[in-house]
């Protein structure tokens, strides 16, 4: 099969192009956010109105996990074959270390490998009007596994133009849905309440993206299909929503001995993740 470089870039998530990417020289990346203000109040400096509040913070920690492949190569091939071999096995390297970490960006659990935006627990998943730092809010459609108007239907676009809502205005300048291919071909065609496409489709030759509600949408083939409960469909200001950890860069070892008379070719790098601002995410549950 031709597994060229186009072929599997299509397919991988492109959350480090959207995301902030953080490279560091340690193991983990620990940083501390404010969760609450301590407020303020109106005073003058004869009359002060008394000390404010506390102001809270959280620390979040980021390790860089282990990311690894090692295939093995014939000597034959190494040295009878007529391009750079060893070159093309460091690139599918590379590529293959893409798309598995950009799994991990969506679904990762957090066990030896980033934390993705669906793979905290389920507890955190909690309706947008009881939400709290630390859980991801999200608004349901209000039908299982669907839009509750048919697709095409007047109307049916409601729960897709209430979701950015859920979104303080500061993070709705820059926010982008995020979903996977089939869920695209169910939102293409919602309709609002005066019947309009809330679609719009890219235009390439000028630059333009495609805009779901005025929003960038972003092709992501790791997000879920629409199910029942399933959270289909993401929009956020990804850069200050989530961050990945580069821990330095890979490192390939070429070993000729353990396997001989094969040749192991190790590459590994060091990666994690997780959101940041949990404020600056919400998901849309087909619920």
């Amino acid at each position: 099969e031709d597994r060229t470089i186009e072929k599997l870039l299509a397919e991988i998530v492109p959350m480090r192009r959207h995301a902030r990417v953080i490279n560091i020289s340690s193991a983990e990346y620990k940083k501390y956010v404010r969760t609450a203000t301590g407020g303020a109040k109106w005073g003058n400096e004869l009359n002060s109105g008394g000390e404010t509040g506390t102001p809270k913070y959280a620390l979040l920690n980021y390790p860089a996990h282990n990311l690894y492949a090692e295939p093995l190569v014939s000597r034959d091939l190494v040295e009878d074959s007529g391009f750079d071999i060893v070159g093309e096995i460091n690139d599918g390297a590379l590529e293959d270390f893409e798309l598995t970490e950009n799994v991990a960006f969506i679904s990762g659990d957090g066990v030896e490998k980033p934390y993705g935006i669906l793979g905290y627990p389920a507890a955190n998943y909690v309706a947008n009007a009881s939400w709290s730092f630390g859980k991801i809010g999200f608004v349901a459609t209000g039908a299982s596994g669907a839009f509750p108007t048919s697709s095409g239907g007047v109307g049916s676009a409601d729960p897709v133009l209430k979701l950015p809502l859920a979104l303080k205005a500061s993070y709705r300048q820059n926010a982008k849905f995020m979903g996977n291919r089939a869920t695209i071909g169910a939102v293409r065609i919602l309709k609002d309440g005066a019947g309009g496409y809330v679609w719009i489709q890219a235009d390439l030759a000028r630059g333009i993206p495609a805009t779901l509600a005025g929003h960038e949408f972003i092709e992501a083939e790791q997000m879920p299909d629409i199910a029942a409960n399933s959270f289909s469909l993401a929009i956020a200001d990804w850069e200050r929503a989530y961050t990945i950890v580069d821990r330095d860069g890979m490192s390939v070892l070429r070993d000729e001995l353990t396997r001989y008379p094969s040749i192991a070719f190790k590459s590994s790098k060091r990666v994690g993740g997780g959101i940041m601002n949990f404020d600056a995410i919400k998901l849309l549950k087909f619920a």
